[in-house]
């Protein structure tokens, strides 16, 4: 009799304290998708009217994943009070169904050598994913993992790279060409001048005049001048305005 007596009051107090503070919805199932975010919204119910202060917990596999504060006000003036919490999915869940809970509680309160009942609500969050996601993930895991490379390889990179090899192929080239024909101009105004030693300074000045005139530098038949045998003196002299 004291045994029926006992689970009936103890039933009475459990409706009584799911009565009093209720939750809404009390499940979220989400669909997965990799790096998915959400911000959700529950409606917290005081129906007796009570200054609450509650506790916020997280349990289950998922629990890591969701955000929420760890403690929430409702004022006994306040019938409903909006709660947010924001759930950040990885890149990768295996095939199934993956459970988070929030769980909302009233720490007990003790009156009077009274200990009164605990409030506790939950809210259930289900991921379910697909086989043939976890397939084509875990592929493409394995192959970022072997090949080690980036996700992301930009289409127009090998062709910029080969483009600007070829451009400084060339731009050497030019260089070298460059370089060659000055060799070989200098050469010839030494050769020039070799074959051709004044034999006196009328005869000097008809040649750099000539020289002038195909475009030779000063400088450059100066050197060349010198360099076939020419006195500097002499060359300095010719030059002289």
């Amino acid at each position: 009799m004291k045994l029926i007596t006992t689970v009936f009051l103890l039933c009475i107090l459990l409706s009584t304290s799911s009565l009093a503070l209720g939750i809404s919805p009390a499940r979220s199932i989400i669909e997965f998708s990799p790096g998915l975010i959400q911000e959700k919204t529950l409606t917290i119910y005081n129906n007796e009217h009570k200054d609450l202060d509650l506790q916020i917990t997280l349990e289950g596999p998922l629990r890591s994943y969701v955000n929420i504060p760890s403690d929430f006000h409702v004022s006994e003036k306040e019938e409903t009070k909006k709660l947010s919490y924001t759930l950040k999915l990885p890149s990768f869940i295996n095939a199934g169904e993956h459970i988070a809970k929030i769980r909302i509680t009233e720490p007990q309160k003790v009156s009077n050598n009274t200990i009164n009942s605990q409030l506790s609500i939950t809210h259930k969050i289900t991921v379910k994913v697909s086989g043939t996601e976890k397939r084509f993930y875990t592929t493409y895991a394995t192959f970022i993992n072997l090949t080690k490379v980036p996700k992301i390889i930009p289409t127009t990179f090998i062709p910029q790279k080969i483009k600007q090899s070829e451009n400084n192929q060339k731009t050497i080239e030019l260089i070298n060409l460059t370089a060659l024909a000055t060799i070989v101009l200098l050469l010839g105004i030494i050769v020039v001048f070799m074959l051709k030693q004044p034999k006196n300074i009328k005869q000097a000045k008809a040649y750099i005049s000539q020289a002038l005139a195909k475009g030779y530098t000063e400088q450059d038949i100066k050197k060349a001048a010198i360099n076939a045998g020419w006195p500097s003196k002499i060359v300095k002299k010719l030059f002289k305005k």
